[in-house]
């Protein structure tokens, strides 16, 4: 990684997994250049939902504003900001937005490598 100094709302908001979410879009915090991690900015608009599916990697999610719920395996949790979701590789799992306003949190994917 070579370092660099960007101003991320000079970013675009990119559609996130459009084959599967609604109202979820993303601002990359290491673009183009993560191969074990990649960091995202996560918007998630009012009714906006990542539904229940799974990945072959792991996932550390940082709800900071907004409220919604989620859930990892068989377990549901109310999200409010603060909340952290760790989320090992294979597991299933969802969150939606049922707030008034957007929701935002940090989503870190790690690679099974």
């Amino acid at each position: 990684m070579e370092s660099r100094i960007y101003q991320l709302d000079e970013a675009e908001w990119k559609r996130l997994r459009p084959d599967l979410t609604k109202g979820i879009s993303g601002k990359s915090l290491l673009p183009g250049e993560a191969k074990l991690l990649s960091a995202t900015l996560t918007r998630v608009e009012p009714g906006g939902e990542f539904p229940p599916h799974q990945d072959s990697y792991s996932h550390v999610l940082y709800f900071f504003e907004g409220q919604g719920e989620g859930s990892v395996g068989d377990e549901k949790y109310v999200i409010k900001p603060g909340t952290v979701a760790q989320i090992p590789a294979g597991m299933i799992h969802g969150y939606r937005n049922t707030g008034a306003g957007e929701m935002f949190l940090l989503t870190f994917n790690i690679s099974a490598d």
